[in-house]
């Protein structure tokens, strides 16, 4: 354990996700690559714990890393005040997402400056509610009866996110500074292109998935979807890989894969690190809606790049996804994504941005 300079205070990174632990390590090498670093890993399921695990793996030079699964029980709270008592002041604090647990930390916690890290597509969609005062009313981590109880509950607890009204963003989305006026440092992923090399590629397509079936009224729907999109490529003899993501259902995937003759699989790692590890690439990456093809977009230029919009009438309005899914799939078209399909309910979103996209199907 690095010893802590006793003229200088701490800086702390407080990740949840897989990406959350990737961008931590972007953003200690780009602020503090030789100071007392803290890594506070929450966890819910073992599966990610492993995952964050073999990420850090790529930079273990930590001064101090602490695992803490997100159970609601009071050892936990015990833990975080002790971490506040060794390091009740701390230079930078880097935060990805947040609950209960960790607004409470964050609430008592006295930092320099505030910084957000990338958490795909969700960063984008906060940071607009960062930008309008909205995320202290609408997020899962609070009581949501609007009531004095509720208020009163909240205050007690020390859960309000509205200490992220103050934060800056550590982000790849550098449009969000024109979009929303929060301030922004761009993530280049300097670290991660630095361990990236040319690679030959295979007539290949990385289809990435999301935990999206559930969005639909009906199953049947998603099937449609994917079916349509396995047929595109196989008429132009490119091998369909489907990679699941970590919390997707295998099931109808894999009846699916039978059907259909295409193959599917889920890494061990985040696909950004997994292209690290290959011999080769495929030479196209598509997706629904995950935010891993502007990641390695930036990582392997070189590569094609696809998304298939999703129509709103088909999804389940009680997700309320309309101005989310506008929101991202702008974003892909603001970083040269191109598009496939056009539903009638995103043809708004080129002619919005000013983009000019090539539409397949």
């Amino acid at each position: 354990m690095k010893p802590l300079p006793s003229s200088t205070h701490p800086n702390i990174f407080l990740v949840r996700s897989p990406l959350q632990a990737l961008n931590a390590i972007e953003a200690k090498a780009y602020f503090a690559p030789d100071e007392y670093n803290i890594l506070i890993v929450c966890y819910r399921k073992s599966y990610d714990k492993a995952l964050i695990k073999r990420i850090i793996e790529l930079a273990p030079q930590w001064s101090e890393i602490h695992f803490f699964p997100l159970k609601p029980h009071l050892s936990l709270f015990h833990s975080f005040r002790r971490l506040l008592k060794r390091f009740p002041k701390v230079k930078y604090c880097m935060i990805g997402d947040y609950s209960h647990l960790i607004n409470y930390y964050m609430n008592r916690l006295h930092y320099r400056d505030l910084i957000m890290l990338d958490d795909g597509t969700g960063t984008v969609y906060r940071a607009h509610q960062i930008q309008n005062r909205t995320l202290h009313t609408t997020h899962k981590t609070r009581f949501h009866a609007k009531s004095i109880l509720s208020i009163w509950l909240n205050r007690l607890f020390g859960i309000d996110e509205r200490y992220l009204y103050k934060v800056t963003l550590f982000t790849i989305y550098k449009e969000l500074a024109q979009d929303t006026q929060l301030p922004i440092i761009y993530n280049r992923y300097r670290f991660l292109q630095n361990k990236t090399f040319t690679k030959p590629q295979r007539r290949t397509v990385y289809f990435l998935g999301s935990r999206i079936q559930e969005w639909f009224t009906d199953r049947t729907k998603f099937s449609e979807y994917l079916k349509s999109i396995v047929r595109y490529y196989q008429e132009q003899d490119i091998q369909f890989f489907y990679i699941l993501h970590r919390k997707e259902e295998e099931g109808h995937i894999a009846e699916m894969a039978k059907q259909l003759e295409f193959e599917y699989v889920r890494f061990e790692n985040i696909i950004e690190v997994e292209l690290l590890q290959t011999d080769t690439l495929p030479m196209e990456i598509a997706t629904f809606v995950s935010t891993g093809v502007t990641t390695l977009k930036t990582l392997y230029p070189n590569l094609i790049y696809t998304f298939f919009p999703l129509d709103i009438s088909d999804l389940d309005p009680s997700f309320n996804l309309d101005e989310r899914l506008f929101k991202v799939y702008e974003m892909f078209i603001q970083h040269d994504i191109r598009q496939a399909g056009i539903p009638p309910s995103v043809k708004t979103i080129a002619e919005k941005t000013k983009k000019s996209n090539k539409y397949l199907l």
